[in-house]
C-alpha cells in the first residue's frame, strides 16, 4: 500500500515545480523530502514566510467493508477567512471537472491556530480505496493532480489582483 506522505509530497513537488516557473508566484513548502515536521513547526514556517495562500494536501482513509466504496474529494477552509472559502470552491469546482470521483463538498475547519492568510485542506481521495490507491500510484494521475491545483491556485491569485 502506497503511504499519504508520499503522495502528498510527490503532488507538492510537482506543484512547485510548475509554479516556480512563473515569475510573480513564490512557492514554500513545508517539506521538501520524507520527514516529519510537526503542527507547530508548519505554523512558525507559514508565520516566518507569510505566504498569500495556504495549501495542506491530504489523503482520506475508511477501514471496513465499506473502503471499496469510499470515495470522492473535498476541502476543508478556514472558517476565519473568507479568501480560504473562496479558494477552496475555486479547487473543488476544477478537481470536479477532471476527477472521475465526486466532489463531497466543503466545510468550515480550524486549519492552522492564529494564521491570518486563506488556508486550505485538500483532500484527495479515499487512499484505503484499493481502486484510489491504483490510481494514485500512477505519475500521470499525480501530475494531473498538481496541473489542477496549480491551475486553481492561478486562478485564485489572479481574481484577488484584479480586486
Amino acid at each position: 500500500m502506497i503511504k499519504e506522505k508520499d503522495v502528498v509530497l510527490d503532488i507538492a513537488l510537482r506543484i512547485e515545480k510548475f509554479l516556480s516557473k512563473r515569475k510573480n508566484i513564490k512557492v514554500y513548502l513545508t517539506r521538501t523530502k520524507d520527514e516529519t515536521v510537526s503542527q507547530k513547526e508548519r505554523e512558525e514556517y507559514i508565520k516566518t514566510h507569510n505566504p498569500a495562500l495556504v495549501i495542506r494536501l491530504r489523503l482520506n482513509s475508511s477501514e471496513g467493508k465499506d473502503k471499496w466504496s469510499a470515495d470522492g474529494f473535498s476541502a476543508n477552509y478556514d472558517r476565519k477567512n473568507m479568501g480560504s472559502k473562496r479558494v477552496a470552491g475555486i479547487v473543488l469546482k476544477n478537481l470536479e471537472e477532471r476527477m472521475l470521483t465526486p466532489n463531497k463538498g466543503m466545510k468550515p475547519a480550524k486549519i492552522y491556530k492564529d494564521i491570518q492568510v486563506p488556508c486550505i485542506e485538500i483532500f484527495l481521495g479515499y487512499i484505503t480505496n484499493p481502486n484510489i490507491e491504483a490510481n494514485l500510484r500512477d505519475p500521470n494521475v499525480r501530475q494531473v493532480i498538481a496541473e489542477i491545483i496549480c491551475k486553481s491556485i492561478i486562478e485564485y491569485l489572479d481574481i484577488n489582483r484584479g480586486e
